[in-house]
């Protein structure tokens, strides 16, 4: 009786371990590391197998920066989706340093290389593939906020169309000609944050905030675009923010972009420092 008990124990841990997915294949190589002036690269190979899973899966490869006492201080994923490679491919990750929480200095950190995946069924695992020390120099970084207000909007859309309304009136959309106005702010050519609220087929432009972390050498720019369902977005005017001051207020009234004109936009930019 003690033998049966045995094997159906043995039996049941079998299947158990059998429906976890094997991330054990899973190897990184030839890591290299780099600081450029707004990033933080790391470059690798990687060879990522068939996890075996049985369920539906999908996949990232993350970089994650921890400090000597452990703390993970930034993040940087790369979705893999539904595929996997037995040959080894190149990656580069490239995390902004504005996205790593640390005050200016120098730093001696862990950079681990984590593959994650995601089942269908909304169970996660994930390993530790490689680690590497690197020392970091942090660079100042600034909080920059940015409110717009007012703006008209022309009721003549884009150049490259056809028609002169925003939208086209379509079986989709028969009673929405005018645009659904929309702002963002982008440093470099990355959008930041989420966008702020939609005035929907209005040639008013919709009031909007922004709170963002950028460094001193950082563009930064708000762009009003049309949002459209069935094509891409419209671009309606874009304002650049210059900031070459390490702190500073400005305000500037009825400014003009494209097709855009009559508004307004405060910002303030300071030195942000974590609390000790």
């Amino acid at each position: 009786m003690k033998n049966i008990l045995c094997f159906v124990f043995m039996f049941s841990c079998t299947l158990l371990f059998a429906q976890h997915p094997d991330l054990s294949g899973v190897e990184i190589n030839n890591v290299k590391i780099a600081t450029t002036k707004s990033h933080l690269e790391i470059d690798f190979d990687y060879r990522f197998p068939n996890p075996n899973s049985e369920s539906d899966w999908s996949a990232e490869i993350a970089a994650e920066i921890k400090t000597k006492d452990y703390n993970i201080v930034g993040t940087k994923r790369n979705v893999l989706f539904y595929t996997y490679n037995s040959q080894s491919k190149r990656k580069i990750l490239f995390l902004p340093i504005r996205n790593i929480n640390l005050n200016q200095g120098q730093y001696e950190v862990t950079v681990d290389l984590v593959v994650y995946l995601f089942e269908k069924n909304e169970k996660e695992y994930h390993r530790i593939v490689s680690s590497h020390d690197y020392v970091l120099q942090q660079p100042k970084r600034y909080e920059i906020t940015v409110q717009l207000s007012g703006g008209t909007v022309s009721p003549i859309g884009p150049e490259n169309r056809r028609i002169d309304t925003w939208d086209s009136p379509t079986t989709f959309n028969k009673d929405d000609p005018l645009p659904d106005l929309q702002w963002w702010i982008y440093v470099g050519s990355n959008y930041s944050t989420t966008p702020s609220d939609k005035n929907v087929n209005s040639l008013l432009a919709p009031p909007a905030s922004f709170t963002i972390i950028a460094l001193h050498s950082e563009h930064i720019k708000v762009r009003l675009y049309d949002e459209d369902k069935f094509a891409s977005d419209d671009l309606v005017g874009t304002y650049p923010i210059l900031h070459p001051n390490e702190s500073m207020q400005e305000s500037y009234s009825n400014l003009t972009s494209k097709k855009v004109s009559g508004f307004h936009l405060q910002f303030e930019k300071q030195l942000f420092v974590l609390p000790e």
